[in-house]
């Protein structure tokens, strides 16, 4: 039986493609294989302001790799972005735990979980936010759909330390 071939990444692709594509689309995909972080989190304007080019050139690059447009082909950009993990810890609860100390295995399964993101967590970045945090004059919070719980939690949190 014939294994699958693993689908290429979008910057591949993108680098791949570009000598085929127009000079300008090529320098917007120059820009956006140098710069693929700053492609997945700032909007398509401050995109192509930073890169000196019109925001319709981002969404013709997307087009010419076969994509149907920016935001999906900035939606791949960011699933390749995002690590490997061997199996969501909502998936490990899933299963039935039997025994005398099923609970407890569970919570040390979630503990476990929860140990393991927190050596990819940047403590000079958290040592920033808090500064930002500290230092801001008024702090707005939106939490849309599956972030609204976190949202309230901070804003809960944030009155109990600040007026």
């Amino acid at each position: 039986m014939a294994q699958p071939q693993p689908k290429s990444s979008p910057l591949n692709e993108l680098c791949s493609a570009l000598p085929s594509l127009p000079t300008r689309l090529q320098q917007v995909g120059r820009f956006v294989a140098a710069n693929d972080y700053d492609a997945t989190t700032r909007s398509m304007r401050e995109l192509a302001a930073v890169a000196g080019a019109d925001p319709a050139a981002f969404t013709r690059l997307a087009k010419a790799l076969g994509y149907s447009g920016w935001d999906e082909l900035r939606a791949a950009l960011t699933e390749a972005r995002r690590p490997e993990q061997s199996s969501p810890f909502s998936a490990r609860t899933k299963g039935r735990r039997t025994g005398p100390h099923a609970d407890v295995a569970l919570v040390a399964d979630k503990l476990e979980a929860e140990a393991a993101g927190l050596g990819r967590i940047s403590h000079g970045a958290v040592a920033n936010a808090a500064r930002a945090l500290r230092d801001a004059e008024r702090i707005w919070i939106a939490g849309f759909r599956s972030c609204r719980s976190v949202a309230e939690l901070l804003n809960y949190q944030l009155r109990l330390f600040r007026p």
